[in-house]
Parts: C-alpha cells; sequence; structure tokens
C-alpha cells in the first residue's frame, strides 16, 4: 500500500516541483469550522502565499484544473486505503502473533519494572542503613577519641599509684647492690606521684598509701644499713678508699639521695658517721706516712752549722754527736733543687724505700703535702658528689689538716737549714698554684699557714747565721796567711744558694708572681753579706794591723771567692753582685797601686808629680820645670829594672792569689797600668818638655814591654 500511495503521489506531482500540493493547502487544526469565530481576517494573505507557491503557479500555467485534480487524489487515496486494509487483512495472523509478543512483553517488561521498583525500594532502605551504619561509626569514632584521651592518663595514673607485687617483694627480700638501686627508684616514684596533687584527691591513695610508707621505710632500713656496713669498710686494713668509693658509693648514689628525699635525719647520721671515719681513718693513715718518712730524714743542718760558727766548735760537735758521715753540706744547694723541678712528681712510697735511703727536709715535706693534695683533691670532688655539700669536706679532713700543721711545724721548728726552708716556701708557693688551676680552694688556708711557719723559721735561721758571724768577728783570731776563709765559703756557697733559688723564684712566678716574704730575701742577704765583710776586715785588720797590702790581699781573696761562687752557680742577680764587684775593685786597685809603688816607685812618683804641671804649661815652661838630670836617671833606671820588676810582681802576685783567675786579672792590671805609667803618661811627659829627648835611646820601646808582659800573662794561665 505504501509503494502504491507512492507512485500515485508521484504520478500527481508536478515536474520541475520540489513540492506537494499537501504544503500549500491551508494547515486546519482540530478548531470547530462551523463555529462564529473563524477568523477570516487573513485569508487574503494566504490566498496571495498560495497562488505564489511554485507548484500552484506551475499548474496554472499547464491549465490544470484544480478541483479535478483534488478528485483524482482523493480517488488515488481510496485506492491506497483499500489496497492498505487489504494487507492489513492478509497480515492479521502476524500481526496477532505480534500483539501477543507485544502483550508478552509488556508482561515482563511489567515485571522488570516490578523488580526494578523492589530493588529501587531496598537500595533506599541500604542507603537508610548505610547513613544508619555511617552515623554510628561516628559516634563510635568519638567514644573511640574520647576513650583514648582518657586511657593514656588513666594508665598513667594506675601505672603510678599501683604497687606491682614485684616491687613489694624485691624491697622487701633483695640484697641491696647496684640492682636494688631500680627498686628504689621505682619506689620513689610512686611516693612521689602519692604527694602529688594529681594523686590527692583520689581514692586509691588511701589504698597504697599504707603499703607504701611500709615499703619506704623498709628501703630506708636496708640503705642505712648498706651504707653504714660501706662506711665501715673504711676502717679495715688495706682498704683501697677510692675504688671503694667509685664502686660502693658513686655508682649507687641514689640511696643517699633517696634518704635525703625521705629520711634527712637517716641521711644526716650516714654522713657524720662518714665524716667521722674518713678523718680517723686519713689521720691514721698520715700519722704513720710520716712516722716512716721521718726515719728516712736526712738531718743535713744542726744548731752549729751556721756561717759564722768556728771549725773546732763544730769539729768537737760533729766527733760527739754524729757518727756517720753526712751526704752533704748544710751550705751547699746541690741537687736539692731538684725538688722544685719535681713539685708534682709522686709521693714517696715507704715500702719501696731502701734501708739507707735518706731525704732532705724538703723532699719529705713535698712528698707528704703532695700526698695530701692528691687525697684531698679525691676526697673534695667524692663529698661534693655524693654528700652534695662541699661545706662538709673541713669537718672530714680538719683532723688530718691539723696533723700535717702540727707536724710541719715541728720539723721546720727543728731543723737549723735555712735552704731547705727557702725550698719549701717555694715548693708550697707552686703546690698551691697547682690545686689552683685544679680550681680546688680547699687547702689554701694550710698553705698560707705552712707559708708563714716556712718563711718565720727562714729568718729566725738566718738571724741565726747572721748572728754566729757577728759573734765571730767579736772574738776574732788572728790568720796565718791570707787565703779565703772558711767563713767565706760558708758564706759564698750559703748565699749563693739562696739568691740562686730566689732567681728561679723569679723565673717561674715572674717579678709580679713573687711573694712578699721571698722579695725581702735580697735585704736579709744584704745585711749578710754587710757582716761578712765587718768579719772580713776585723780578721785582716787584727791580723796584719800594720800591713795594709794584707790586708787588701785577704780582702781580695775572699771577695773573689764570693764571685767565682756566684758565676759557677749561676747567680746573676746584678744589684747584689755588683756590690760585691765594687768592694772587690777597690782592693784590688790598692793592691795594684802599691805593687807599682814598690817596684816602680820612682816612676809612679814622677809621674803624679809633675804630669798635673806639665799639662796646664807651655813647652817652654814645661822645660823649666823638669829635673833633666832626674828624669833621664829615671828613665836608665827603668831600662835596667823593668824586667826584673815585672819578674817581681809576678812573683808576688802568684805567691798571694793562688787562684788562677784572680791571679791572672790582677797581674794583667798591675801590667796595664805599669804600661800606662811608662809608655802614656811618662812619654807624654817628655814629648811636652823636648822635641828630641837626649836620653831617647835608653826609652824601652812599648813593643818589648807587651811582648814580655804577653809571656808572663800566658805563663801564669
Amino acid at each position: 500500500a505504501n509503494k502504491n500511495m507512492s507512485t500515485t503521489k508521484s504520478e500527481l506531482s508536478f515536474e520541475g516541483s520540489e513540492s506537494t500540493l499537501e504544503s500549500l493547502l491551508p494547515q486546519f487544526d482540530d478548531s470547530d469550522l462551523t463555529t462564529d469565530n473563524i477568523d477570516l481576517s487573513e485569508i487574503g494573505a494566504d490566498l496571495k502565499r498560495f497562488q505564489e507557491h511554485e507548484l500552484v503557479k506551475s499548474a496554472l500555467s499547464q491549465g490544470v484544473d484544480l478541483r479535478q485534480y483534488a478528485r483524482e487524489i482523493e480517488k488515488s487515496l481510496r485506492n491506497v486505503e483499500n489496497e492498505s486494509i487489504q494487507d492489513y487483512v492478509r497480515e492479521a495472523d502476524a500481526l496477532a502473533d505480534l500483539h501477543n509478543k507485544i502483550q508478552t512483553c509488556d508482561e515482563i517488561l511489567k515485571k522488570m519494572e516490578d523488580m526494578l521498583s523492589k530493588f529501587q525500594t531496598d537500595l533506599g532502605e541500604i542507603s537508610s542503613h548505610i547513613k544508619n551504619l555511617q552515623d554510628e561509626s561516628l559516634s563510635m569514632n568519638i567514644k573511640l577519641r574520647n576513650r583514648k584521651a582518657v586511657e593514656q592518663p588513666l594508665v598513667k595514673f594506675v601505672e603510678q599509684i599501683a604497687v606491682p607485687p614485684d616491687l613489694i617483694t624485691n624491697v622487701y627480700e633483695s640484697e641491696v647492690n647496684s640492682s636494688y638501686l631500680e627498686y628504689v627508684t621505682t619506689l620513689n616514684a610512686h611516693l612521689v606521684f602519692l604527694n602529688s596533687e594529681e594523686a590527692s584527691n583520689s581514692l586509691a591513695k588511701r589504698d597504697v598509701e599504707t603499703v607504701l610508707e611500709n615499703l619506704k621505710m623498709k628501703a630506708i632500713a636496708k640503705i642505712r644499713e648498706y651504707l653504714l656496713s660501706k662506711i665501715a669498710q673504711i676502717r679495715k686494713p688495706k682498704t683501697n678508699i677510692q675504688v671503694l668509693q667509685q664502686t660502693a658509693f658513686l655508682k649507687n648514689r641514689y640511696f643517699f639521695v633517696f634518704l635525703q628525699d625521705h629520711a634527712s635525719v637517716v641521711a644526716q647520721e650516714v654522713q657524720s658517721y662518714y665524716i667521722e671515719t674518713i678523718s680517723k681513718v686519713y689521720t691514721t693513715l698520715f700519722k704513720s706516712y710520716f712516722v716512716t718518712l721521718k726515719k728516712s730524714l736526712d738531718e743535713v743542718a744542726t744548731k752549729d752549722d751556721l756561717v759564722g760558727t768556728s771549725e773546732d766548735a763544730s769539729k768537737n760537735i760533729f766527733t760527739t754527736k754524729h757518727t756517720t758521715r753526712r751526704s752533704q753540706s748544710p751550705f751547699i744547694l746541690g741537687n736539692r733543687s731538684a725538688s722544685l723541678e719535681n713539685v708534682s712528681h709522686h709521693s714517696i712510697v715507704p715500702h719501696a724505700v731502701q734501708e739507707n735511703q735518706k731525704y732532705p727536709l724538703e723532699e719529705i715535706l713535698r712528698s707528704a703535702v703532695n700526698l695530701l693534695m692528691e687525697t684531698a683533691s679525691v676526697e673534695y670532688h667524692f663529698i661534693d658528689r655524693f654528700f652534695g655539700n662541699r661545706n662538709i669536706f673541713t669537718s672530714a679532713f680538719s683532723r688530718s689538716i691539723d696533723l700535717f700543721m702540727a707536724t710541719i711545724l715541728d720539723l721546720i721548728n727543728s731543723s737549723y737549714d735555712c735552704i731547705a726552708m727557702m725550698i719549701i716556701a717555694q715548693i708550697t708557693h707552686e703546690q698551691q698554684e697547682i690545686m689552683a688551676r685544679r680550681r680546688l680552694e680547699c687547702l689554701d688556708l694550710f698553705f698560707e699557714k705552712v707559708s708563714v711557719m716556712v718563711w718565720t723559721r727562714f729568718r729566725k735561721i738566718l738571724e741565726m747565721n747572721v748572728n754566729s758571724v757577728r759573734a765571730f768577728a767579736r772574738d776574732a783570731p788572728k790568720l796565718r796567711d791570707a787565703s779565703p776563709h772558711y767563713v767565706t765559703r760558708r758564706f759564698s756557697d750559703f748565699s749563693s744558694a739562696l739568691l740562686w733559688l730566689y732567681q728561679e723564684e723569679r723565673k717561674i712566678f715572674g717579678e709580679n708572681g713573687v711573694s712578699v716574704e721571698t722579695s725581702s730575701v735580697l735585704v736579709q742577704m744584704e745585711v749578710l753579706r754587710a757582716e761578712l765583710e765587718t768579719l772580713l776586715q776585723t780578721l785582716s785588720s787584727k791580723s796584719w794591723p800594720q800591713d795594709k797590702k794584707m790586708m787588701a790581699i785577704f780582702m781580695i781573696n775572699n771577695l773573689h771567692l764570693v764571685l767565682s761562687v756566684y758565676h759557677d752557680k749561676g747567680v746573676t742577680i746584678e744589684s747584689y753582685v755588683l756590690s760585691v764587684q765594687e768592694q772587690k775593685k777597690k782592693f784590688v786597685n790598692f793592691f795594684v797601686e802599691d805593687q807599682l809603688q814598690t817596684h816602680f816607685g820612682s816612676l809612679v812618683d814622677f809621674v803624679k808629680k809633675v804630669e798635673p804641671k806639665v799639662i796646664e804649661s807651655t813647652f817652654e815652661e814645661n822645660r823649666k820645670q823638669i829635673d833633666e838630670s832626674k828624669l833621664e836617671s829615671l828613665v836608665m833606671e827603668f831600662q835596667r829594672s823593668w824586667a826584673s820588676g815585672i819578674e817581681k810582681i809576678n812573683s808576688n802576685v802568684r805567691k798571694f792569689f793562688p787562684d788562677l783567675n784572680n791571679g791572672t786579672e790582677i797581674l794583667q792590671q798591675v801590667l796595664v797600668l805599669l804600661v800606662s805609667y811608662y809608655n802614656t803618661r811618662l812619654q807624654e811627659i817628655i814629648k811636652r818638655c823636648y822635641k828630641t829627648a837626649p836620653f831617647a835611646k835608653h826609652i824601652v820601646p812599648v813593643d818589648n814591654m807587651m811582648e814580655e808582659i804577653k809571656k808572663y800573662s800566658q805563663a801564669f794561665s
């Protein structure tokens, strides 16, 4: 039918037209055409638009009758309709089957629709359930967070306030050792928490308060017993105190802290017991150490070993009181300065001392004080770390320090060794500096007192030496020769030792670091030197009252000895050495002039008499003032006797000055002055009086004199 309709329509179409007739007909809706409400106002426009359509224009142009054309179309449509009905009839079974299938599909779709509706309902219920679950989950998360927030402090609270059974067992039954320290630490944490504000309002406090109090008392009792027993071990012989302090006390220091926090009375008891025990133990050990050291003490000097003591008196004393030979002179420093180089060296070990081994006083005291320093340093740090109270060190060491003070005072007051006193003073100064470098002031007062005692004794012994020289001068014997006196030898060794020690302290501590007492040594030594010079002058005047030359020789020999010893010992104190040199120079000048006066007196007298006149006058006046015959006789006499005169001077110098260096120096001064008198001053006088002296051939050439002088100088040396 569709095919037929299609054919019919194509037949009715105008050739070349793109529009159908239906498109030109007015399109009416379902309005009722019979009503009076039809609007014919636009009919004209529709007719005009219809007329202008291309299809209509084409039909009109071909002369087609539109009415006939419309009837044909209507006829064609009825034919098509009939054919279509026939087609539907033929396809009735198929359509019925299709209808059944459509109904079946509808039923299926209905079921699917019901099922989907159910699914939709179920999904709605699931969504609601999920939402409920989400709400419950959120609520549970909030509860969980709240519980977690409460859990940590609650668990902490329970752990801090609850007393574990193991803790009770360990505190009551375990032995006090390093492991017990852990139990005490845990117990203390519970006790601290129990007294905190957090636990003050809890009901649990009343449940555990009694238990913890009992545990505390038990721990205090066991700790007290442990510490007192360890302190008691210190009293046992051969106990290594420092090892015990490290292993039993410092390692378990918290035991004492626990006592301080919870039983201050018990802590004070332990502290007092330790102080009392350590004080007695150290005092006993130091006392025993001193007893052993005193057996090895080398008594270098006695009360008669003074600079001014007579040799006869000392010999008598030695033969009656001393049966053994002393190791060294009381006036010589020798190797005793080694104590200053080894101030911090190890102390003397008593059992290592050989049977006959002896030590000077300064080494004994250096060793003892060094032991005190080391012990005090260790004990001071221990007391500070264990008891936390440095002030109790004085109580712990007061007996030991008193023992040291008494022993040192006894040793130095029974000593007459002035050199030892000065060495001890310097050692004490250095030891105090060592403690200062350690930043320990616990022995400062001890060092100050020792220093005062030592310097007091030093001044006392030095005063005894001064008085001995003064007393010797009052009863000075006559001397048989002009050689150096033994008092001078003692003074030289004694003063060089003290002056060298003075120099060393200045090197070590600097000019500003030297103590006031050390600075006063020079003043005191000046007093002793002045007394020695007085003694030498007294001895010389009593031995050679009319012989100034011998007096000068005696002074030169003695003063040269002093300077030689100073040079050998390295004493370089300019002010002190210079004063001795000036004294010697004065007497040397006198001796030189005396020798020239004795052997070349006419030359010396002539030059001294004529020289001032000649220098101030003219050439003509000089000729008038000069006794030519006397001058010529003087020149000729010198030519004959100058060599023998030098020989005699050389002989005298050898005789009077046995020290080669001293003799060479004095001989050179004599000969130099002789050359000055003859070759310089006398020749100048001759030049000012003569253009050519008539006795010029008798004048000894200076080269001859210098050659002769050179021979004597070489022979003397």
